[in-house]
């Protein structure tokens, strides 16, 4: 269920000129997590920034 989920979800946007990579790039749709990694996954602090530049805007207003 969670992997027809995520399908239905993404969408890929190909910029690739190569065929080869643009198969890649869909191929890659159909990746399945084991359910330690999904795990792992949902475990990660997803309100920080690893990137804040002074100039940047003010994302979180």
């Amino acid at each position: 269920m969670v992997d027809g989920l995520f399908l239905l979800l993404v969408g890929a946007q190909c910029s690739s000129t190569k065929l080869v990579n643009a198969q890649a790039n869909m191929a890659s749709l159909a990746l399945s997590l084991p359910s330690e990694d999904m795990a792992a996954i949902d475990k990660l602090d997803r309100n920080h920034r690893v990137a804040a530049p002074n100039f940047s805007p003010d994302w979180d207003q």
